[in-house]
């Protein structure tokens, strides 16, 4: 995951439950920047909270493993360094 062009975590894949994947979350330097849009969703429980949803899309980047980036992406991550996230290759979700 990048926030302002630069890596502020990976995500380490630990299992899924379609369509959403499970993982675990290492947080790199300037990820403290970006904590709080999750923490919020998190602290409201709103599971689909599209507000929260629309920040967090605009304050960082998801790439796969290889680099490219991915088109549209749901991603929770959880206090406890456990994340869940799914995501639309080629076109975002319907709100």
């Amino acid at each position: 995951m990048h926030h302002d062009g630069v890596l502020v975590a990976r995500i380490i894949v630990t299992g899924g439950d379609f369509p959403w994947m499970h993982g675990r979350v290492e947080a790199l330097p300037g990820f403290d920047a970006i904590r709080p849009l999750f923490t919020e969703s998190e602290a409201t429980g709103a599971a689909e909270d599209v507000e929260a949803h629309r920040r967090m899309l605009a304050a960082t980047s998801l790439t796969y493993p290889e680099g490219d980036p991915v088109a549209e992406y749901w991603l929770k991550i959880f206090d406890d360094g456990t994340c869940g996230w799914r995501w639309h290759d080629d076109e975002p979700f319907d709100d």
